[in-house]
């Protein structure tokens, strides 16, 4: 939760893959759980674990409920601004889960597992 609250924030991370070896992606369960998201940054990134969890057999799928998210325009007390309201949450969703079918169908194609290589870039 740490690194996806960061990346949110906009911390950059860095990432070594070696020994990584191989993930398993999965198609979410059939299952399905309503998550409720609360309008808070750590709710946007419980949000998120529960749809990546999902694609790697940790948890039912969510199912979203954005009620709770402060409309568009509407003031941040805690730290100033204005809220986004729930547009730019359910494009991430919605991305998330694209990118994720597309490591899916190669999972599939490749026995379930996806392999990492380590590409020089000098």
């Amino acid at each position: 939760m740490f690194a996806k609250d960061m990346l949110m924030l906009g911390v950059g991370m860095g990432v070594d893959l070696k020994g990584a070896g191989t993930i398993d992606v999965r198609e979410p369960s059939k299952e399905e759980e309503i998550f409720v998201i609360p309008d808070t940054r750590e709710g946007w990134v419980e949000s998120l674990g529960l749809v990546i969890g999902a694609y790697f057999g940790k948890n039912k799928t969510p199912i979203m409920d954005y009620s709770l998210i402060r409309p568009a325009g509407s003031p941040i007390k805690t730290f100033g601004g204005t809220a986004s309201g729930s547009a730019p949450l359910k494009e991430f969703h919605s991305a998330v889960c694209k990118t994720l079918d597309c490591f899916m169908e190669l999972a599939n194609d490749c026995k379930g597992k996806i392999n990492f290589y380590k590409i020089n870039v000098e």
